[in-house]
């Protein structure tokens, strides 16, 4: 059995990740493995049946790596592909802070992607 070639993977937020891929003729599921570094050890985030997975409650700013398996169940056996390709996402920086005249500068990410300023002392 083939397995999904690329992953394609979209920055949702600061703790989530969107994972997709091809569609393979004749699967009937997909497993998704995560990692935090390319060489690293691989655990299961996901088995689902659908296109796209989106990983939650992830670190902000924060490289994760990802590899599919298709699986193909009968009435008898289930088959596993080799893994896919891997793909390469950095979850979005949800605030900085930093000194600023003898005080605490916190940029805060909104909703809507802006940043606010606040100054603590």
């Amino acid at each position: 059995m083939a397995g999904p070639g690329s992953v394609k993977l979209a920055n949702s937020s600061a703790t989530s990740l969107k994972v997709s891929w091809s569609k393979v003729s004749g699967a009937t599921g997909y497993e998704i493995y995560r990692a935090t570094s390319q060489s690293g050890s691989y655990t299961k985030a996901a088995t689902v049946s659908l296109l796209t997975f989106t990983d939650k409650s992830l670190k902000s700013g924060k490289t994760y790596y990802y590899k599919i398996k298709t699986i193909q169940k009968t009435t008898d056996k289930t088959y596993k592909s080799s893994y896919s390709g891997i793909g390469k996402a950095t979850t979005k920086v949800d605030y900085y802070i930093g000194n600023k005249n003898s005080g605490i500068l916190h940029l805060i990410k909104n909703n809507y992607g802006v940043f606010r300023r606040i100054i603590t002392h």
